[in-house]
């Protein structure tokens, strides 16, 4: 199985800015409210993110030996 050319690694950070430009750029009537509990799985994302506990490749060289490894 081949997997995409790009592979794209977002930063909790990133995730936190993608996730405000979303919400300040929509009218105030229509704003997407973020649920307590979606916001526990994106803290939790987070924390395992800084922790090191997410698997992470570079390169989709890389992706594809992770994939077979499984």
């Amino acid at each position: 199985m081949r997997f995409a050319k790009k592979v794209v690694s977002l930063s909790a950070k990133s995730i936190n800015n993608i996730i405000m430009a979303t919400s300040t750029s929509i009218p105030k009537q229509s704003q997407m409210i973020i649920s307590p509990s979606m916001r526990c799985y994106i803290n939790k994302a987070r924390e395992e993110y800084v922790n090191g506990e997410t698997i992470s490749c570079r390169t989709p060289e890389d992706m594809q030996c992770y994939f077979d490894s499984l």
